[in-house]
């Protein structure tokens, strides 16, 4: 399956230099997430649900491939934060 530009464009949003006022995930994630047009969200969420129903190590396989600077190595923070994005579709 092809990876969505939408997902790339997001997961390349998660880097090291991101604005100090980020503090915790779910302001990474909204800091992500605005970067993603509104009518690209429905398909960014159904690609989500699929990588999310095929486990641990596509998630982090897609995250990986993705272009992000942050790299996950262990599958249970990859399916983790992937399913925290997503519930904030």
């Amino acid at each position: 399956m092809d990876t969505p530009s939408c997902f790339k464009k997001m997961a390349r949003a998660f880097h090291q230099d991101c604005p100090s006022e980020i503090e915790t995930m779910e302001d990474a994630i909204d800091l992500a997430l605005n970067s993603i047009l509104e009518s690209d969200r429905e398909e960014l969420s159904n690609y989500m649900k699929i990588l999310i129903d095929s486990g641990p190590e596509a998630c982090r396989d897609a995250w990986n491939q993705s272009g992000s600077s942050i790299f996950i190595l262990n599958v249970d923070g990859a399916i983790t934060l992937l399913r925290a994005i997503a519930a904030r579709l």
